[in-house]
């Protein structure tokens, strides 16, 4: 960081990244990625991943002005996995009696994602909500009795933003993770443990199905505009949190 202001980069206009610019944009940007996309692995933490077709690459862009450009495989199904995690968020915070920040903290942990060592030092209360721990404890609070109900009450709060369109869960990446989950359930037990979680084994199987709802980059890029406008859906007006 300098405070020479030659030396700064300037913001872009807005006004100025018209359509055709984006769209240049963002087929440039995939061709870059997929010529690159056999040099990758696809995850195997979860036996049905590991079954994903590396080639499958898509980008979708929306902006809060209506602009959208697409390139690739912008229709192909996927599951949300850790992306859920800001969405099922938003959702617990979208309800005004959900305490979701009584039980953990809001600071980088500074570990892995699925550490177990952070969350034994401080007993039990996660560090963030989109580290794993955090983060079941969070589908652990979502509307519902059990973990269908809660996870149908996400998918219905996806669908309620993204013009009403189907969020169906992937039953065979639920049943691989919910028969690999052994990590996870370490964490929803050894929250329990302090106190932190009511019932670990129904937060660990919503964190499961959450995260095998399938969407498409097309949707995620929808999705995602009212995180650009500070928690407003810029296409329907709604405020959204």
């Amino acid at each position: 960081m300098t405070d020479d202001p030659t030396m700064q980069a300037a913001e872009p206009d807005p006004a100025e990244l018209q359509a055709p610019d984006l769209q240049a944009v963002v087929d440039a940007a995939h061709r870059a990625g997929a010529a690159r996309c056999a040099e990758g692995r696809v995850a195997t933490y979860i036996p049905a991943l590991a079954e994903a077709d590396p080639a499958q690459f898509g980008l979708a862009v929306r902006t809060v002005g209506g602009g959208a450009a697409e390139a690739g495989h912008v229709d192909q199904p996927f599951t949300f996995q850790s992306v859920s995690k800001v969405f099922a968020l938003c959702h617990a915070l979208a309800d005004p009696g959900t305490a979701v920040f009584d039980g953990m903290s809001v600071e980088p942990s500074g570990d892995a994602f699925h550490s177990i060592v952070r969350l034994e030092e401080e007993q039990g209360r996660p560090r963030n909500p989109y580290i794993n721990a955090g983060a079941i404890m969070v589908s652990g609070m979502l509307p519902g009795n059990t973990p269908d109900e809660k996870a149908g009450s996400l998918q219905a709060f996806l669908a309620g933003i993204c013009d009403g369109e189907d969020f169906p869960v992937d039953e065979a990446v639920y049943r691989s993770e919910s028969a690999t989950g052994y990590r996870n359930r370490a964490l929803a037990n050894f929250m329990k443990h302090h106190g932190l979680l009511d019932d670990p084994r129904r937060a660990v199987e919503t964190y499961f199905r959450q995260c095998s709802i399938t969407l498409t980059a097309h949707r995620l890029a929808r999705l995602g505009l009212f995180l650009a406008n500070r928690g407003v859906d810029p296409v329907t007006g709604a405020r959204v949190i």
